[in-house]
């Protein structure tokens, strides 16, 4: 594994923001890894100099699920990919979905990695059996490794919540469903929390019955903060989601579709610590 200690400051790049583009220093790493997977899979063959690329197997499948036709020529097919983001960023995880192996996967996120991308290869694995693990592989937004741990447990035990975060941080993010998932794992958890009994919690009601009685529905954590604004913030959620755009309802921006994704995230860690 090779290794880097910055001389100066100009190239301690740990402090830097991530790399939302693709650069050359990136690109010359990464076309290769699309070339090694496709010749891995026997995708292609030379005419003359030029490398070919499967026409029935690899360029028009692709081509169908892309909806934008592809150079079956390596040559075309590398300008073609990088003439923008998205395509580049949809073909990186169309391969992963259905072409590219584990080991390719670890590969192109070490890549990514190392050169500092916004863009993760998210791997995740499921035993099939005792002797079985199958892998599924998709191109994603990179989250920190510390804030994926926070969450790890919630994610685990909340469907929900776990929707909630895929539509946030997938290359096709969705901030309606994003604050829509999250606001209802929000209902599920303050119904099971404070009012068991009740068959179909609405979380605007049940944040105003939580208003109107401290005593009884206590907040957790509530001495460092003010109550009340709390659960006025947590009000305004409901006037972003996507199936409440009547009155004074609007879409969210993807900043407050994060915001509600990791204050619901908070919330869940905060309810599942038990007082002492």
């Amino acid at each position: 594994m090779v290794s880097f200690e910055a001389f100066d400051e100009a190239h301690n790049f740990e402090k830097q923001p991530l790399e939302s583009g693709f650069p050359d220093y990136i690109l010359q790493s990464v076309l290769p890894w699309i070339a090694d997977v496709f010749k891995d899979r026997d995708f292609t063959h030379y005419y003359g100099h030029e490398l070919i690329l499967e026409n029935d197997k690899l360029i028009l499948p692709m081509s169908r699920q892309l909806r934008r036709r592809f150079s079956n020529q390596w040559s075309g097919f590398q300008k073609e990919i990088t003439k923008d983001i998205s395509t580049l960023t949809n073909v990186l995880s169309y391969i992963l979905q259905n072409h590219a192996y584990y080991n390719d996967g670890i590969k192109l996120e070490s890549i990514l990695e190392v050169t500092g991308s916004a863009y993760s290869a998210e791997i995740i694995s499921t035993k099939e059996d005792e002797f079985r693990t199958s892998y599924k592989m998709k191109l994603i937004h990179r989250v920190s490794e510390v804030v994926v741990e926070q969450a790890k447990a919630v994610l685990t035990n909340s469907e929900l919540m776990q929707q909630a975060w895929d539509e946030h941080y997938s290359l096709n993010s969705d901030d309606e469903k994003t604050v829509t998932r999250a606001t209802d794992a929000l209902t599920g958890l303050l119904r099971d929390r404070y009012f068991p009994e009740e068959k179909r919690p609405m979380f605007g009601k049940i944040i105003e019955k939580i208003r109107k009685d401290p005593k009884k529905y206590p907040m957790p954590a509530e001495a460092i903060y003010e109550r009340k604004n709390l659960l006025d913030l947590m009000l305004q959620f409901s006037k972003i989601r996507g199936n409440h755009k009547t009155g004074n309802g609007r879409a969210p921006t993807h900043e407050e579709a994060g915001f509600v994704l990791h204050f619901a995230i908070m919330l869940f860690q905060l309810m599942s610590v038990k007082s002492k």
